[in-house]
C-alpha cells in the first residue's frame, strides 16, 4: 500500500507518471490511494493506467486541516472501486473520522471540490457579517451567543469566526491551498456549463491577498478585504 499526499496537480502526475513514478515502480497487486487534492481528470488517468498494470488506485483527499491531520479526525472521501475502498478502509480509519465511498475513480476529487465550494462561500459569508457586526456597532461575543445556535450555525462560525475576529490568521489550512483548490473547482464547473460565481469572488479576493504577500496565512485572512470596508 502506497499513500501520496502532495502539494499540487503537476506533483501528482511527476508522482504517479514520471520516469520514475508509482505506474511504472509499483510491483504488481499493490494499492495506491492519492490523498492530494487534485483533477478528478488526473484520479482517471492514474486509475486507468493503474488497473493497466495490475494495481489498484483510488483518490482520496481530505478535508481537516492540519487539526484533524494531527488528531486524526480528517473526512475522507474517496473514489475507485469500492472492492479496493473496502480493501484499505482499515488503514484510512486510521487517519480519518469519517471515510466515505463516493463511486467511481474522479468521485473523490469531485467531492472535495464541491466541499471547498461549501467552505469558501461560507468563509464570504463569514466575513461579510462580521464586517456588518462592526458597523452596526454590535459586540461581537454576544453576536455569537445567538448565531452559533440558530440556523447559520457552522463549524466556521464557531470555531474560525472568533480568529477572524480577532485579527488571527494563522494557517489552519494556508491561504494558497485554497487558490489551488478553488481553480480545480471552477474549471470543471466550467466543463458542466455550470457558473458558481459566489466561488469566483471568493477567488477573486484570495488571489488578492496572495498578491499582497498572504499566501502562505489561512483561509480565514479572507476577512482582510472586508473589515475595514
Amino acid at each position: 500500500l502506497v499513500i501520496t499526499v502532495v502539494g499540487y496537480p503537476k506533483d501528482v502526475e511527476e508522482t504517479y507518471f514520471g520516469s520514475r513514478g508509482l505506474i511504472e515502480s509499483s510491483r504488481l497487486g499493490t494499492y495506491l490511494v492519492d490523498m492530494t487534492t487534485s483533477e478528478p481528470e488526473l484520479a482517471v488517468r492514474i486509475f486507468d493506467a493503474a488497473k493497466d498494470k495490475g494495481l489498484h488506485a483510488l483518490d482520496a483527499p481530505v478535508s481537516g486541516g492540519v487539526k484533524g491531520a494531527r488528531e486524526a479526525q480528517l473526512t475522507i472521501m474517496v473514489g475507485g472501486e469500492e472492492a479496493d475502498f473496502e480493501a484499505v478502509v482499515p488503514v484510512l480509519e486510521l487517519m480519518g473520522a469519517s471515510v466515505v465511498y463516493q463511486g467511481k475513480a474522479g468521485n473523490g476529487q469531485h467531492t472535495k471540490a464541491l466541499n471547498q465550494i461549501i467552505n469558501a462561500n461560507t468563509m464570504m459569508g463569514i466575513s461579510e457579517a462580521l464586517a456588518y457586526a462592526h458597523k452596526a456597532g454590535l459586540d461581537i461575543d454576544t453576536v455569537m451567543k445567538s448565531v452559533t445556535k440558530g440556523s447559520a450555525a457552522s463549524f466556521h462560525l464557531t470555531n474560525t469566526a472568533p480568529k477572524m475576529a480577532a485579527g488571527d490568521f494563522q494557517p489552519g489550512f494556508k491561504l494558497e491551498h485554497m487558490i489551488k483548490d478553488l481553480e480545480i473547482a471552477i474549471r470543471e464547473a466550467e466543463s458542466f456549463n455550470l457558473e458558481l460565481s459566489g466561488t469566483e469572488v471568493v477567488l477573486k479576493n484570495y488571489r488578492r491577498l496572495a498578491s499582497e504577500g498572504d499566501a502562505e496565512e489561512g483561509v480565514q485572512a479572507l476577512y482582510k478585504i472586508y473589515r475595514h470596508g
